[in-house]
């Protein structure tokens, strides 16, 4: 059984198996070759590098890549390079818009929930966030991402203006993910619950209308 699911194996991000033979002394497995290096140099060059330098739009969509394929197969680790990119101050919102990958990100979100995959749960509400926060297209609104936003805060309320210059354009496919925002409200791990508070406000901000459909129906 192993070694039919390693044959079945065909990702960009795993090794290909070949075959296996074994002898007196060792079992040996046939993998594809990767070639520059082994990892540790690998590691050592991008210690050296400028983490603005990598994050054009090329780049950051094969981070984003994995949202296109079953999500069954993600790894936590895709989840979060994406919430570090998403969230970096020197991320260019406009590269974030041109992905057109929100719809794709709230789909994953609801995937996680629905097979209760708890690992997953908070870096994909965080992703979610940091996407919401861009789509305020408002540098203040980071500040507001460190605490848990308020529905009755008249200052969260009236001091951001939504910049349609310099948002996430299809910030407003999250609309349809404003149910399981206000389901995971009221989530028992506080951490869960404060990250699905946030994006409840911040996307009644980003995209009103949306989000006032989305709030209508759950209700």
């Amino acid at each position: 059984m192993p070694v039919r699911m390693l044959h079945s194996l065909d990702h960009a991000n795993v090794l290909k198996f070949y075959s296996w033979y074994e002898t007196s002394a060792h079992f040996w497995l046939v993998l594809e070759y990767c070639v520059g290096g082994d990892l540790k140099g690998l590691l050592k060059q991008l210690a050296s590098t400028d983490f603005a330098d990598i994050l054009h739009k090329a780049t950051v969509s094969q981070c984003f890549e994995f949202l296109l394929g079953v999500l069954s197969n993600a790894n936590v680790s895709n989840v979060k390079l994406c919430f570090a990119l998403a969230s970096a101050p020197e991320m260019d919102t406009h590269v974030l818009s041109q992905l057109q990958v929100v719809r794709r990100i709230g789909n994953l979100l609801e995937f996680v929930d629905a097979k209760d995959m708890d690992d997953f749960l908070e870096p994909t509400l965080e992703l979610c966030r940091a996407f919401i926060i861009r789509g305020t297209g408002s540098n203040r609104s980071i500040a507001l991402s460190k605490n848990p936003a308020l529905l009755v805060d008249s200052a969260f309320s009236m001091s951001i203006a939504v910049d349609q210059q310099t948002c996430v354009m299809d910030i407003c496919d999250f609309g349809g993910n404003m149910g399981i925002f206000l389901e995971l409200v009221g989530n028992s791990d506080p951490q869960i619950s404060d990250l699905a508070s946030d994006c409840v406000v911040l996307l009644l901000k980003a995209a009103p209308r949306e989000a006032t459909v989305g709030l209508t129906v759950y209700i």
